[in-house]
């Protein structure tokens, strides 16, 4: 299995969820698979991020570093299905690069640049405050996105 993954074995297969806003080419598929299902009822499920915003003033200054983090936890736990919209024990990756608008020159930036572009702690908080349970993170291999992800209906 090509990432650190609280599961025996990495899931059979995967579906998008795109976020309102996201627009584009979709991105790579995770853990080596081949393609995105359509199954609506598969409990493994990606969330593609909408196009963030941060106040730039606000991003320059270190102080302000923590109220930078929960402002795009607030923005993507917008973006978060509710947990008790899908099946018990679904898991939901968050994807670690934002959409971007930026044309095709930013997107191959994007593909290649192998850092998170929006912080694990802002996405791991935004699964906690929707109720998702059993949060983790890695970097999957096969893909290259930086994965945090959480469990729906697990005690």
């Amino acid at each position: 299995m090509p990432a650190r993954f609280p599961l025996d074995e990495a899931p059979r297969a995967i579906r998008l969820h795109r976020a309102s806003g996201v627009t584009g080419a979709p991105p790579r598929v995770p853990f080596g698979l081949s393609s995105w299902t359509d199954d609506a009822q598969a409990t493994a499920i990606a969330l593609e991020l909408p196009p963030l915003t941060v106040c730039k003033s606000a991003a320059a200054k270190p102080q302000t570093s923590g109220h930078v983090i929960l402002d795009l936890a607030q923005q993507i736990a917008r973006a978060l299905p509710a947990p008790e919209t899908l099946p018990a024990g679904a898991l939901l990756v968050v994807l670690g690069d934002g959409s971007s608008s930026g044309g095709l020159v930013a997107r191959v930036l994007q593909s290649i640049r192998r850092t998170e572009s929006v912080p694990r702690a802002a996405r791991a908080t935004a699964l906690l405050a929707r109720g998702y349970t059993h949060i983790g993170a890695a970097r999957d291999q096969a893909s290259g996105h930086d994965l945090v992800w959480g469990f729906s209906g697990l005690n």
